[in-house]
C-alpha cells in the first residue's frame, strides 16, 4: 500500500456498501472511477484520499475506507465516481 501523508485536519472514514450482483470486474471499476473522483476533488482544493477498499462478493458488501476533511467530502467523492453507498462513518484504525 503507497503512505500518503496526513492531511490537516482529517480523519478516516469507512464507507459501507451492500451492493447485490456486485463482481469483481464491476468493483475494480468502481475503485478506479473513486480514484478518479477524489483527484478531481483534490484539484478543486478538497482533500479527500481513497485508502482502499475491500470487496467481500459472497456477501454482496463493498467496505472503502478515505481520509478527508468530513463526512460530506467523502460523500461527494463517492457520489462524483457514481458509486453507490449505504452509509458513511468515521473510524479509528490500529495497525
Amino acid at each position: 500500500m503507497n503512505e500518503r501523508p496526513p492531511i490537516e485536519g482529517s480523519g478516516t472514514f469507512l464507507v459501507e456498501r451492500y451492493w447485490p450482483g456486485i463482481t469483481e470486474p464491476t468493483f475494480r471499476k468502481a475503485h478506479e472511477r473513486l480514484r478518479k473522483a477524489t483527484e478531481s476533488l483534490r484539484r478543486d482544493g478538497i482533500e479527500v484520499v481513497h485508502l482502499r477498499s475491500t470487496l467481500a462478493e459472497g456477501e454482496e458488501a463493498v467496505f472503502s475506507f478515505f481520509r478527508a476533511g468530513s463526512t460530506a467530502d467523502v460523500a461527494e467523492a463517492n457520489r462524483r465516481g457514481g458509486v453507490p453507498f449505504d452509509r458513511i462513518v468515521p473510524v479509528v484504525e490500529v495497525e
